[in-house]
């Protein structure tokens, strides 16, 4: 018998989002453990929407309607911040790639299926509403060979120190003042660096200042660069600490600076584990779905929108406005649509 096939809704492919990337890698990661995955992407459509370097086919009319015709039971995985089941898919899954709520979403889940993206996320979860999740799936949302292609070499000749606080101003927060010179990272202007530039940014600077969750903390680890993490109202823990550790990393404005001599080489090691253990757990999850899905009824599968204006654009803004408010769905729509923009 066909294995039942695998949808996971997730936009278009970015370098610079973790969540995206993630989605994306975790359809790579199925296919090359045999499990039938497809990308059922929603949003704009954009110029280049999967990366080349993973196995990630996109969900197409003629795709969804052979399943159906073969009487498959489609299994979908959402993120956190995804409302309901808009693929009416037969089983689902939520996948919490961040706090729920954080970004717009729910605090409890209807889905057949609940994983957080780290254990620190599973535990909030339960803590907080006595919720219970059927574990976690960490997948690192990194490519390792072009970080540790990446050599440290701090400036000493114009020193200065890297801040990342992306969502942190997009929930409303100022970040501190830092003596000497401070480059802040951008996303979202004509001033932001590309992929290669960033990189370089990190090896050179005197330390990583961040506000928020990011892989700019592994990558910093990864590359040697000390980082310094600012607690706040929405960052008070790294999720990836059970995953990976907290070489090289420091908490406060006045600790002093991180000693990052094994943080390249314990973290590489936490990453080689998990992967290890991924393989293994994709295996095992996939038969728990398999096994439901072959009891569930036939559902009418159906595609995700396409346009800038669509459903799901429209409970992410309402989801936002009931956790931030005005300001924080016009701080994510001018985002939402100059990313939209820029990469048409």
């Amino acid at each position: 018998m066909d294995l039942n096939p695998v949808y996971i809704y997730a936009p278009p492919f970015v370098m610079w989002s973790a969540g995206i990337r993630v989605l994306h890698q975790l359809c790579d990661q199925l296919n090359k453990n045999g499990i039938p995955a497809w990308l059922a992407l929603h949003g704009p459509s954009s110029k280049d929407e999967v990366s080349l370097q993973l196995d990630t086919p996109v969900l197409n009319k003629e795709t969804l309607q052979s399943h159906i015709r073969s009487g498959l039971k489609v299994i979908a995985i959402y993120p956190e911040t995804i409302l309901g089941n808009p693929l009416n898919a037969a089983v689902t899954i939520t996948w919490m790639l961040n706090t729920p709520k954080l970004l717009g979403g729910e605090e409890n889940f209807n889905s057949d299926f609940v994983y957080g993206f780290t254990k620190t996320l599973v535990g909030e979860y339960e803590d907080n509403g006595n919720f219970k999740a059927d574990g976690s799936i960490f997948l690192p949302p990194l490519d390792i060979m072009e970080i540790t292609k990446v050599v440290r070499k701090e400036d000493f000749s114009d020193p200065f120190k890297l801040l990342y606080c992306q969502k942190f101003r997009a929930f409303g927060g100022i970040p501190d003042l830092f003596p000497g010179k401070v480059i802040e990272v951008e996303r979202f202007t004509s001033k932001a660096p590309s992929r290669a530039e960033l990189l370089e940014m990190i090896s050179r600077s005197e330390e990583v200042i961040v506000y928020e969750n990011s892989t700019i903390v592994t990558e910093a680890e990864i590359i040697g660069t000390p980082v310094r993490c600012i607690s706040n109202e929405w960052f008070i823990s790294l999720l990836a600490e059970n995953e990976l550790g907290s070489e090289g990393v420091v908490w406060g404005i006045s600790s002093p600076k991180a000693d990052t001599s094994k943080s390249r080489e314990k973290t590489l090691k936490a990453i080689e584990l998990a992967m290890e253990k991924l393989s293994r757990q994709l295996v095992l999850e996939n038969s728990k779905w398999q096994a439901l899905a072959n009891v569930k009824a036939i559902t009418r599968t159906r595609l995700p929108q396409r346009s800038l204006i669509s459903r799901h654009s429209l409970d992410r803004a309402r989801l936002v406005f009931k956790s931030l408010g005005l300001i924080g769905v016009i701080r994510f729509g001018t985002r939402y649509l100059y990313r939209w923009f820029y990469k048409r």
